[in-house]
């Protein structure tokens, strides 16, 4: 029962994600037609399993999108992350134990992290501020805890995407995992 409960969730997270794009509406296909006849919306989309195990199953779903007229190609990632135990789907916070004030060191740990290099100066902290909206994209791995940050969210557009793995050694604020 769990399995059909996260398939119904991937197709109804990649449906509600990129229904548009293949979808136009009849004044969308009119624009197509009279101003970049031949070309056509599309969406590429792909995943990779962070963890699988018996007890947890944590994906990471990229889309990339071309909408016509557009000067560029979006990317957007998902998560999806289960208790495989319990059939829920996990929750960032399920992971700590309460009040070990996890969301400051994840909050820290990415700054640091996404300020190393040439565009740290360009970095928007404001996205990395300590809350759980800020933190909402991450999966498992085997090593850690990835946190995806879609191109626009952290840096300007053209930075594109980034990611940060926390290593489970950095004992990120008494993780249960």
């Amino acid at each position: 029962p769990f399995v059909r409960k996260i398939n119904q969730h991937i197709r109804e997270l990649a449906t509600a994600k990129y229904q548009w794009p293949l979808n136009p509406s009849a004044a969308e296909l009119v624009y197509i037609n009279d101003n970049h006849s031949g070309t056509f919306n599309t969406v590429n989309f792909t995943y990779e399993v962070g963890l699988a195990t018996d007890a947890f199953l944590s994906l990471n779903l990229v889309g990339y999108n071309y909408n016509v007229g557009s000067t560029r190609t979006d990317q957007e990632s998902s998560t999806v992350n289960y208790d495989l135990t319990t059939g829920k789907r996990l929750n960032l916070s399920d992971l700590f134990t309460r009040g070990s004030n996890y969301l400051e060191f994840i909050s820290r740990y990415c700054t640091d992290e996404l300020s190393i290099g040439s565009a740290g100066d360009r970095l928007i902290k404001q996205s990395l501020a300590p809350a759980a909206g800020n933190f909402e994209n991450w999966y498992l791995s085997p090593n850690g805890i990835t946190f995806n940050f879609d191109g626009c969210k952290v840096f300007g557009c053209a930075e594109g995407d980034h990611s940060v793995e926390i290593p489970f050694s950095e004992q990120i604020g008494r993780a249960h995992v």
